[in-house]
């Protein structure tokens, strides 16, 4: 007997997959996916007596849950030859091994006409048990294969799995097998030079800030090129970007195609319930659209830690390393650790464990922060004259100050520092971070507290662009430095010793705290203007938020400097006012959204 499976992923099982079929390795061996999306819609929010289900509940109902398909264009094939000269007697088996893991995959048999392998009801399910009788093995046997749940931790199942084809002959005592291995596509994260299929947010509910954030979000979309309408989750919860993780799996398809399933990776913060939208909210998921609680329920997501947010998952376009030679050929994750408090290893293993690393999480360090998500401080290009086809953009205080300090020269040092925009009539927010809206640039630049958090603040933004030059390769004069500048909360201005704005205190139910660790002797600081580096890539237009720093005849300064950064990456910027909706609650535009990318890249 001999089964077959897509070992030299081309798509289809041959027989020109009979070599080393049974060995696996990076780049030679079967993929599979795991088929969890929710096609029919069928998988429930609220029990038969009305109540909400569980976080447990919601999540385990997908397609792959039980033992129906039902989307066979997920399977990954397999193929049995015909076996000659068999008994009537004769019978054969099809099981997956080992059989601690065999309970993590699915196998169906196709049992109609040929070229309607579409349809579900063609195929049976298999489980170990089932005979096969001759004259099924005489034809040969058309599989496919699937998973029911991702890898997860570096300490478990790596998704590697064996399909074993038995031939039995019960007349004289004897059985003949053939195996071949597959291993489970790993689940990797978007980076920004993929494609942008889909922008996301959060309805306004009323409030006027995010409806006016929402209005200006979807013209800047429009003017990017992007014709799909916004997705809109509901509830309070308006970080978008931070309550879920965009993520897909694939493989390679028939044709030179790439055949792949989304899996939006719900954040680890088990008190954060607006990651239920994944599962609860019609059209989030569906055929080829899963979701994935398994984070949010590990023990290390207690509460709703700040460093568990989805916007402390960001990935560096495809590179090899300049320190160890490992190539990342569907990038690599970079995340921020608070001090030394690492994120979840409810996300972080995941991450880890995707085939060994293939896109294993560079840390750097996040702690001077409030919030202390990377996005607030590193970016990712386009760039398309570089050998990389894309480059660094970072917060620079530097070239911020500059330009302020141009100002007071040109005489405008008696210009507001701030232009802040009306508030809306509903707005009852907190108070933003830095000094009132009265100072000036000069009165802002005689404050050498404030000058002192920048000078601190663009350390240890060197530190880690370094970092990521020292890894990337990226040639230095590449960087793209996007002015910004930090303050901190009301209690101390920022970086020094006090409580700043934020405490780091566990709650008084138990629950960890949602800010920090911060590193020793800091209190942490946020964006002083509205942060343009925190924004969208889309294609080579850039979303990012209005700047509203000081007006000198008639032009916001500020926002000209960051504009000009943009232009000179060949980047065409558009701006929003986020300044109620998110900027004086420690955000920006990227916090407030999220993309779903194109997943046809090939990467094995």
């Amino acid at each position: 007997p001999i089964i077959l499976a897509d070992t030299n992923r081309d798509g289809v099982a041959s027989n020109a997959d009979a070599a080393d079929k049974a060995i696996w390795t990076t780049i030679r061996g079967a993929i599979f996916l795991p088929n969890i999306g929710d096609s029919d819609g069928r998988c429930p929010a609220t029990g038969n007596n009305g109540d909400p289900l569980s976080d447990t509940e919601i999540a385990f109902c997908n397609d792959a849950a039980g033992n129906i398909l039902y989307a066979p264009e997920y399977l990954a094939p397999l193929r049995t030859l015909p076996v000659s000269g068999v008994s009537n007697t004769t019978y054969g088996t099809v099981s997956a091994e080992p059989e601690e893991h065999a309970s993590k995959v699915r196998i169906f048999w196709y049992r109609g006409p040929k070229g309607s392998e579409s349809y579900a009801a063609n195929w049976t399910y298999v489980p170990p048990t089932l005979r096969f009788n001759a004259d099924a093995l005489t034809a040969g046997l058309t599989l496919g294969v699937d998973g029911r749940t991702l890898v997860s931790s570096p300490d478990s199942w790596d998704g590697t799995i064996m399909i074993r084809f038995s031939a039995t002959n019960p007349a004289v005592n004897h059985t003949a097998d053939d195996v071949v291995t597959l291993r489970l596509a790993p689940v990797l994260t978007h980076h920004h030079l993929q494609r942008v299929d889909r922008l996301i947010s959060v309805a306004d509910n009323g409030q006027m800030a995010q409806k006016t954030f929402l209005t200006e979000l979807d013209a800047a979309c429009a003017a990017s090129g992007l014709t799909s309408s916004l997705t809109l989750f509901n509830g309070t919860d308006i970080w978008a970007q931070d309550f879920f993780e965009p993520a897909y799996a694939s493989m390679p398809g028939p044709k030179n195609s790439i055949i792949s399933v989304r899996v939006h990776l719900r954040s680890a913060q088990q008190a954060r319930t607006a990651g239920r939208q994944l599962f609860t909210q019609p059209g989030i998921r569906g055929k080829g659209v899963g979701a994935y609680n398994g984070a949010a329920s590990h023990p290390s997501a207690l509460g709703w830690r700040e460093i568990n947010s989805g916007g402390n998952i960001e990935t560096i376009p495809p590179y090899v390393s300049k320190k160890t030679g490992k190539a990342y050929p569907a990038g690599r994750v970079i995340m921020a650790k608070h001090d030394e408090y690492l994120p979840s290893d409810g996300m972080l293993g995941l991450l880890q464990a995707q085939w060994g690393g293939i896109q294993e999480p560079l840390i750097l360090q996040g702690g001077w922060l409030s919030i202390g998500h990377v996005d607030e401080w590193i970016s990712f290009l386009p760039k398309n004259n570089s050998t990389l086809g894309w480059t660094i953009s970072i917060a620079d205080t530097t070239s911020a100050l500059d330009v302020l300090r141009k100002a007071e020269k040109e005489g405008n040092g008696k210009v507001k520092a701030r232009s802040t925009p009306p508030a809306p009539a509903d707005f009852s927010g907190i108070p933003g971070f830095g000094p009132d809206d009265n100072i000036t640039i000069s009165g802002l630049l005689a404050d050498k507290h404030f000058i002192k958090i920048q000078e601190k603040c663009q350390k240890y933004i060197s530190d880690s662009l370094q970092t990521l030059l020292d890894e990337t390769g990226v040639p230095g004069g590449d960087v793209v430095r996007i002015p910004m500048l930090f303050d901190g909360g009301p209690a101390d201005g920022g970086l020094g010793t006090g409580g700043g704005l934020f405490g780091n205190e566990w709650g008084d139910d138990g629950t960890p705290p949602r800010y920090g660790p911060f590193l020793a002797n800091v209190s942490p600081v946020g964006a002083f203007y509205p942060a343009a580096i925190n924004g969208i890539v889309i294609g080579q237009s850039y979303i990012a938020a209005r700047a509203y720093g000081p007006v000198v005849n008639g032009t916001d300064i500020i926002q000209a400097a960051v504009e000009e950064a943009y232009k000179k990456a060949n980047m065409t910027p558009h701006f929003v006012n986020d300044f109620h909706s998110h900027h004086l609650f420690g955000g920006e535009v990227h916090c407030g959204t999220n993309t779903l990318r194109d997943t046809s890249a090939k990467w094995w």
